[in-house]
């Protein structure tokens, strides 16, 4: 199919969209409830662009994204072995 290429990059942007702000909700829970209600409240009325840019204050480039989710993983696989090494 034409599409599944098309589908398969689209779940791949929504994971690391959704992999940043699982990363804002886990370090500051208040402030991450504060800008997910305010988006969930003012409905999705612009281009995806630019509704993001109210959710997070600023552009947010597929580059930053990318960035910013590798700090995620390498942060959460540091302390994992961390806690391998504990226990051994």
């Amino acid at each position: 199919m034409y599409e599944d290429p098309l589908y398969l990059v689209n779940y791949l942007y929504a994971g690391l969209w959704a992999t940043k702000m699982f990363d804002m909700a886990m370090k500051d829970p208040a402030d991450f409830q504060r800008r997910y209600g305010a988006l969930m409240a003012e409905g999705f009325d612009a281009p995806p662009k630019d509704v993001m840019r109210r959710f997070f204050g600023h552009e947010m480039t597929p580059g930053d994204l990318v960035d910013a989710d590798m700090a995620l993983l390498r942060a959460k696989t540091k302390a994992l072995h961390e806690l391998y090494d504990a226990i051994r």
